[in-house]
């Protein structure tokens, strides 16, 4: 892939850092670069959110962000090394803030994320969902909650009575597979509200979660290209605006 480092990764940019990028179960964490130095190869990233420990194990570790060429959207990566952290990084307000600084390693990879962070969801980014089982229609204002998203699926709160009657949604059986509607709600954005529909299947129910609430664990089915994108953009710009909260910019 032949691209320009400086052209992708350049101060400000929103990245998410990725380990085991080629395995089952890939890590995946939001970060910003707010340095680089491409005679060293090194960037320098927010670390408010310490994913990097000594702790934590990893065979590989990438850095990754979205690009457009030719008018598709891809993501692109770079394998990296974490080479120390900072807990007194001064940012051009005077604030210090906790930076990890990293070494990478050209070229410009064209990578692929199929599962990894699941945004749990608040007064700014919200998602509402209808699903759609045997010509009934369950709303997520009143039937259940949308907990969290991630690019395979969602969490969903299921309350266990509905006033004086038993909720149907309790009846849900794992594995069974139907249709939902999601609308990404992002406040304070002059960009509508994106929707998608798609299949999703039930792969893990947790009728114990509370005294009031099941716990449902839904895959999308098939997610179209175009949706993969919006539910894509929608998490990402979540994440950057999580890391804004952290650092005070």
């Amino acid at each position: 892939m032949e691209s320009k480092v400086e052209t992708i990764f350049f101060p400000s940019t929103g990245v998410e850092l990725v380990l085991n990028l080629n395995s089952l179960h890939p890590s995946i964490l939001p970060s910003i670069i707010y340095d680089a130095d491409f005679s060293k190869q090194t960037f320098i990233i927010d670390g408010s959110i310490q994913f990097v420990k000594s702790s934590t194990k990893f065979k590989e570790m990438h850095i990754t962000t979205l690009i457009q060429r030719n008018g598709i959207k891809q993501r692109v990566g770079l394998r990296c090394i974490p080479t120390g952290s900072s807990d007194k990084y001064k940012l051009s307000n005077g604030k210090n803030i906790s930076v990890i600084k990293l070494k990478y390693a050209l070229p410009v990879l064209e990578t692929n994320i199929r599962s990894g962070y699941r945004l749990s969801l608040n007064n700014r980014f919200m998602v509402k969902a209808i699903i759609k089982e045997n010509e009934k229609e369950f709303h997520s204002s009143k039937d259940f909650t949308v907990k969290d998203i991630s690019l395979s699926g969602m969490g969903i709160l299921i309350p266990k009575k509905l006033g004086n009657r038993v909720n149907p949604l309790t009846k849900i059986k794992i594995y069974h597979q139907t249709k939902i509607k999601t609308t990404l709600i992002q406040k304070e954005s002059v960009k509508p509200a994106d929707e998608l529909t798609t299949d999703i299947e039930v792969r893990r129910i947790n009728t114990y979660f509370n005294d009031f609430n099941f716990l449902a664990g839904l895959k999308f089915i098939n997610l179209e290209p175009e949706n993969e994108e919006k539910l894509n953009q929608f998490i990402h710009q979540a994440q950057i605006d999580e890391l804004k909260k952290f650092s005070g910019l």
